[in-house]
């Protein structure tokens, strides 16, 4: 089994077969969409909230995970929060009407408006608003990365049982 609190660079898949079933509380992933947007060019203009980092393309969005991915990470983990889950649907075996919905704050840019993140949980639908330009005070490392302030609002949304 791999150590816990410890990098590893290597496959999920390859990865997810060390830990046993149920062995996670909570997953909180963010596949590939699979929608082959995995760069950007960058971007300077008068306003800043329009900037952008540049980021290389590299392959990784050309296909979403398989099927067996997601049976993968259902038995590892007692639930999931899954960014991008509009795309995964046909994949995802359980219906839950708890979703999760990030509002960028901005509209009609050349991305959506919001991200959507499927959830093992029977509870209401939440949304939280925060701004895209967050991302540029925080500075990124990847381009679909999600800002620190999302993932501090989902905490409060989990229900007590995880």
């Amino acid at each position: 089994m791999l150590e816990l609190n410890r990098l590893y660079n290597l496959d999920c898949m390859q990865g997810m077969k060390e830990f046993p079933d149920g062995f996670f509380d909570l997953a909180i992933v963010d596949p590939p969409y699979g929608i082959g947007i995995d760069g950007q060019r960058k971007r300077v203009c008068r306003n800043p909230k329009h900037n952008r980092k540049e980021h290389s393309r590299e392959g990784w969005d050309n296909k979403p995970p398989t099927e067996e991915y997601f049976r993968e990470l259902e038995r590892v983990s007692r639930e999931q929060i899954i960014w991008g889950g509009n795309y995964f649907v046909p994949m995802l075996k359980q219906a839950h009407k708890g979703w999760l919905v990030w509002d960028k704050g901005q509209r009609g840019l050349s991305m959506s408006d919001c991200e959507l993140a499927y959830t093992s949980f029977d509870t209401p639908t939440r949304i939280f608003t925060l701004n895209r330009v967050e991302l540029q005070i925080e500075g990124t490392i990847h381009p679909t990365q999600k800002p620190v302030k999302l993932y501090e609002w989902v905490y409060p949304c989990l229900p007590e049982r995880v």
